[in-house]
């Protein structure tokens, strides 16, 4: 199964089941459906602006890697993963105050405790 058909069933079966709770009313059913394939649409894109920022990166194009990063965070808020890439371009372009910055939101709203974030700030402290 595809990453994108994986995504789209994920939005929109809740939706469906949304829909089944309400017999008789198929224009909610509709709706739930729409609106989860266009936030499914949205999440697909941000992971693969995400990826493509990765890619970037490595590859040593750190102006596209940000706006690809930026990108993928515009398209789903909830990808942190992309803020996380954004500290990491602006940590291989020797900004460090940015990349800081950007660890430390990632942190903020991701609520993890991330060994890389960890390791990000202390090179930016050291720096």
């Amino acid at each position: 199964m595809s990453l994108r058909l994986a995504l789209v069933l994920a939005l929109v079966l809740p939706g469906l089941a949304r829909a089944e709770d309400a017999p008789g009313e198929p224009s909610e059913a509709v709706a739930a459906i729409d609106a989860g394939a266009e936030a499914g649409a949205g999440s697909v894109e941000a992971l693969r602006q995400l990826e493509l920022a990765r890619e970037d990166l490595r590859a040593g194009h750190a102006e596209r890697a940000l706006k690809a990063a930026r990108s993928a965070h515009r398209l789903d808020p909830s990808c942190h993963e992309a803020l996380f890439v954004q500290a990491e371009v602006f940590e291989a372009t020797g900004d460090w105050s940015k990349a800081r910055a950007m660890v430390l939101a990632y942190l903020g709203v991701s609520g993890v405790d991330d060994p890389r974030a960890e390791a990000l700030l202390g090179r930016a402290a050291a720096a």
